[in-house]
């Protein structure tokens, strides 16, 4: 990806303080990404963040993903995200009722 402004920032953590932290990039910033199949039911997702001007040599991260037997919806545009809050009480709902709950 390209097409970066200047006008976004990188958040991050400090390792093993949990605090969350920024820096703007410049324009220059792009990003590699990768998904690679590890198998059937796993993919790693990587990608590598190049920008010479903010920092001194490109940096990755990696996330692996596992296959799930539920539907997975984009959080960004599914139907608006106005459903979503009654989707997920109708879900709670139906699982108290499994477990002799009456809510």
């Amino acid at each position: 990806m390209a097409n970066f402004t200047d006008k976004t920032w990188v958040i991050g953590e400090i390792a093993g303080e949990g605090l969350s932290v920024g820096t703007f990039h410049s324009p220059a910033l792009k990003m590699t990404e990768r998904f690679i199949m590890r198998d059937a039911d796993n993919i790693d997702y990587e990608f590598t963040v190049t920008d010479p001007a903010t920092w001194d040599t490109p940096w990755k991260a990696a996330v692996p993903l596992k296959r799930t037997p539920d539907p997975v919806f984009e959080y960004a545009c599914h139907e608006g995200n106005y459903g979503m809050v009654n989707i997920l009480r109708a879900k709670r709902l139906e699982e108290s009722k499994a477990r002799g709950g009456t809510q």
